[in-house]
């Protein structure tokens, strides 16, 4: 139960990447209003869903190494669309 939780606060925390990136990485001029509009509130939904598909995984009788594969499927998504839709400053 406890890697279950592990993995259910995961990808709740990846949800919020794009605000933890924006600290670390530049952000191009016009992007900054398209980061809080539209890609943190659709990242931030997406991981509440995935944490819940995730933390019913338990319930559904799923194996162990199922639900690892279906962790490490979920956060990849996170990230890819995380870093897909960051507007990065091109130089």
């Amino acid at each position: 139960m406890e890697n279950n939780n592990k993995g259910f606060f995961l990808i709740l925390f990846l949800g919020f990447l794009t605000p933890i990136m924006m600290l670390f990485f530049p952000v191009e001029g016009g992007g900054v209003s398209l980061i809080f509009v539209l890609t943190v509130p659709i990242l931030i939904g997406i991981s509440i869903v995935f944490s819940i598909i995730y933390f019913y995984l338990n319930k559904w009788k799923f194996t162990s190494g199922s639900k690892s594969i279906f962790l490490f499927l979920l956060c990849a998504i996170l990230v890819g669309l995380a870093f897909l839709l960051y507007p990065y400053r091109q130089n």
